[in-house]
């Protein structure tokens, strides 16, 4: 609980209007501030006080790979005897539905939080999603989807291309492969609070406020004027 509300209050305190205008609170997001705290206040109780430090069991969990030869030990491939077992198709086609709607209506949140206001085409994002999902299902991975977490995160650090989702993956992936030692203290209730604030960021009073005062004829003139909401044939999706 100390090292939750300490995360949560310092990034709350580095979103505030003081601290954003200082030149060098934009060169670190106050979330990993935050994460950058809780592993130094825990480090410091497991030095003074180990019995009020946070327990291993809620520090963050992954395997940790240092060879080549441990990363293939690691990944867990599929058992194409399954595809003879009729029930692989139901929960394949629900596993399909349930992210394609998930993705949507991501993309649709994302389209709202831009600054640009730009249209995501919804056929190329979730043919890239299939096409993903095969790929890492052939490699025993899990199904892809979008996050909004993840595109939130981009958008609040200022990126404006796709190549910042893709570079967010390489970053992940070189975490995983060099930083689990690392990675291994950072404190699950460090991550609830980053969490915590991106939640209420996306569904905060005063959206509810603003939708209010549009009424239904208003939201449903805003989304007709978008060309891609009602449209994804690829003849009429922009780029």
């Amino acid at each position: 609980m100390l090292v939750g509300r300490v995360g949560l209050a310092l990034i709350l305190l580095w979103d505030s209007a003081p601290v954003r205008r200082q030149p060098w609170a934009r060169l670190v997001l106050g979330a990993l501030m935050a994460v950058l705290a809780a592993v130094g206040i825990n480090q410091l109780l497991l030095a003074v006080a180990p019995a009020l430090a946070v327990r291993p069991e809620h520090l963050v969990t992954l395997p940790v790979i240092s060879s080549l030869g441990q990363l293939a030990g690691a990944m867990t491939f599929p058992d194409f005897g399954a595809l003879r077992n009729p029930a692989t198709y139901g929960v394949a086609f629900t596993i399909a539905i349930v992210a394609s709607l998930k993705t949507l209506l991501s993309v649709e949140a994302v389209d709202n939080l831009d600054p640009q206001k730009r249209h995501t085409p919804t056929n190329r994002k979730l043919l890239a999603q299939g096409a993903g999902n095969v790929v890492s299902g052939l490699l025993g991975g899990l199904p892809l989807t979008a996050v909004i977490v993840r595109s939130s995160a981009n958008i609040a650090a200022g990126e404006q291309t796709k190549r910042s989702a893709f570079i967010h993956g390489i970053l992940l992936m070189v975490s995983l492969l060099l930083l689990g030692t690392v990675l291994h203290l950072i404190p699950l209730s460090a991550l609830a609070a980053v969490l915590l604030v991106v939640g209420f960021k996306l569904t905060k009073p005063a959206l509810y406020r603003q939708q209010w005062r549009l009424g239904w004829a208003g939201r449903s003139s805003g989304r007709s004027s978008s060309p891609s909401w009602r449209c994804c044939s690829p003849i009429c999706l922009r780029a």
